[in-house]
């Protein structure tokens, strides 16, 4: 087995078990599962993406209380520095604490009962470190399967387009000149403090408005020439 731990036995059926041959009456390319064979397989030993099942750990009234790791790909398995060595049998509450906080007990509790897929983005502290993951999960018999997808690059970057854009707009409500930006279409996109004073409109009212608005009607001509030069 192509997991964490080979040594790992006695579980019950799972996507683990994507490599055992289909028997003689299944269709051509799946497995007694129903999944892809050695090509599924493969797909999962190799995805860059984590991917993780879990079964539901019930208290005595039955109710969803944790969730019990049984299956892991190689990514999941360098996913952290999993405190048994391997993500296989560690529990949902006591690895990813912030899964708790996060939601995702909650919400894989629902895929469970209700059976619909759930999406969501979360941020996790593994190995002293703030990542972002893209998290699907489907229900898998009496657990889930997870699909967790590291987006912790598409977050930085975004980060920084938030930052230079909060920079942007100190520097433009500062200025004393008025200063207006706009976009391909020649629409208004930022109306500073500045402007607002000089044209005695508000930025609310002007954003997303023609230039032309704003200049007198002789102007306007020369305007619309002198972008078409």
């Amino acid at each position: 087995r192509r997991m964490c731990d080979p040594a790992v036995e006695n579980r019950r059926p799972s996507p683990s078990d994507l490599s055992e041959e289909a028997p003689d009456d299944a269709p051509a390319g799946t497995s007694a599962g129903g999944a892809g064979g050695p090509q599924l397989r493969q797909a999962f030993d190799l995805s860059p993406a984590s991917i993780l099942g879990f079964a539901a750990e019930r208290d005595d009234a039955g109710r969803i209380v944790d969730f019990r790791c049984t299956l892991a790909n190689p990514a999941a398995c360098r996913l952290r520095d999993w405190s048994g060595g391997t993500p296989l049998g560690s529990r949902l509450t006591e690895e990813l604490t912030a899964a708790v906080t996060g939601g995702l007990l909650d919400s894989w509790a629902r895929v469970v009962l209700t059976g619909r897929p759930a999406h969501s983005e979360q941020m996790l502290y593994l190995n002293q470190k703030e990542r972002w993951f893209e998290v699907s999960a489907a229900r898998l018999d009496d657990g889930v399967l997870v699909n967790m997808a590291d987006i912790t690059g598409r977050k930085v970057a975004e980060e920084k387009v938030r930052f230079a854009e909060r920079r942007l707009h100190r520097i433009l409500n500062s200025a004393l000149d008025g200063i207006i930006t706009l976009d391909s279409r020649q629409r208004i996109s930022s109306f500073n403090a500045s402007a607002e004073q000089l044209f005695g409109f508000r930025a609310a009212e002007m954003i997303g408005q023609s230039l032309d608005d704003l200049l007198p009607q002789p102007l306007r001509a020369r305007h619309a020439a002198l972008l078409n030069a």
